[in-house]
């Protein structure tokens, strides 16, 4: 706010708190009709779409467009804690082949507990048709983490997300592996880290929500 009052004094500024999806929906409806010219967000939401375009925040971000409000948003700085990629099983053994062929993604991650990645896939409109689980292993090779969320086709809380959670008793290098439980043979996912390293790690793609958005002006490192 200081520094839009240095550029702009004669700008009317306004603060609104957003904290979460519902609120940030109600803002953007308020914006729009208080005649708001330009929203200052630093703020990302992940999983709630492949970061597309599509989904309930780039729904609100068209609306605000449309009744001629700018978002102006961070864009979250993860290009170092993203890979995304196809699935691929070509020895039908379930896991997913990385181009460099290799089962396992290698991450970078301190010492602890808690969440260190979530992968996502492109089927938010067809959810359940593919079930993903992840496994993540120490350099001994002890599974020390898994994520295998159900994907209920056609269920009312059906997400295609995983959210892997796991211990860590001493940081460096962990070995993340993704198995396909059912489903189609081909898939486009996404892997994010907001907290570790992903070593081949893929900077495209790396922008969540709302700044994925071509309608936003999104602003990074």
């Amino acid at each position: 706010a200081e520094v839009v009052r240095d550029m702009a004094p004669d700008a009317e500024l306004h603060l609104v708190r957003v904290n979460g999806l519902t609120t940030f929906e109600n803002a953007a409806a308020w914006a729009v009709r208080e005649g708001i010219d330009v929203v200052s967000l630093s703020m990302s939401f992940f999983n709630e779409s492949f970061y597309d375009g599509t989904g309930r925040v780039s729904e609100a971000v068209e609306r605000m467009a449309e009744g001629g409000v700018l978002l102006v948003t961070s864009v979250g700085n993860y290009a170092q804690g993203h890979f995304q990629d196809t699935f691929r099983d070509e020895d039908g053994d379930g896991y997913h082949e990385f181009p460099w062929g290799s089962e396992s993604l290698s991450v970078d991650i301190g010492a602890g507990s808690g969440r260190v990645l979530s992968m996502n896939w492109d089927e938010y409109d067809s959810c359940g048709l593919t079930d993903f689980s992840l496994e993540m292993f120490n350099s001994d090779g002890n599974r020390v983490g898994q994520a295998d969320a159900t994907q209920d086709l056609g269920g009312k809380s059906c997400n295609p997300v995983e959210r892997l959670d796991a211990y860590r008793d001493e940081p460096g290098w962990y070995s993340v592996k993704i198995f396909r439980n059912h489903g189609q043979s081909a898939v486009p996912f996404d892997v994010l880290s907001t907290r570790a390293r992903i070593h081949r790690a893929v900077a495209a793609g790396s922008v969540p929500d709302p700044g994925a958005h071509p309608l936003t002006l999104a602003v990074g490192a």
